[in-house]
Order: C-alpha cells, then structure tokens, then sequence
C-alpha cells in the first residue's frame, strides 16, 4: 500500500490543497496522511469546519523554523 502525507498550516495552502486532498482519498490502495502544522489556527479553523474537515494529525506549538525538526522526529517514531 502506498502513503502519501499532506502537510499544510495556512489557510491558502488548505485552500490550494482541499481538492488534492479530496481526489487523493478515491485513490485505491492508498493511505492519505493529513497533517495540520497548524500556523495560523485563527484563520484556518473556520475554514476547517466549514469543509467538515478534520487532519489526521494537528501539530502544537510548531513554527515555520521548526516543522522540519518535527517532521524528521515523526518519521524516526514510526
């Protein structure tokens, strides 16, 4: 099976990446990890909700500067 992960923290990049999202979940045999870097709460949350969308995983307290650091921790996890 594959994975594909979507990472996005901004409104526009959930905006741009919604339908991606979307046609990437019709895809057989193939797990779509979502990943909210959650970098601006107060503008995407709304917007979130508005799509009945939730992110399979939502970051806390992660900054542009240290999302790669996070994303390196993650991957070593699994």
């Amino acid at each position: 099976m594959n994975c594909i992960v979507v990472v996005f923290g901004t409104r526009p990049e959930f905006i741009k990446l919604f339908p991606v999202i979307q046609k990437l979940k019709r895809i057989k045999n193939t797990n779509i990890i979502s990943i909210n870097a959650n970098q601006q709460p107060d503008l995407l949350e709304p917007l979130l909700k508005h799509f009945k969308f939730e992110a399979d995983y939502r970051l806390k307290g992660v900054t542009g500067s240290n999302l790669l650091e996070c994303m390196q921790n993650y991957r070593s996890i699994k």
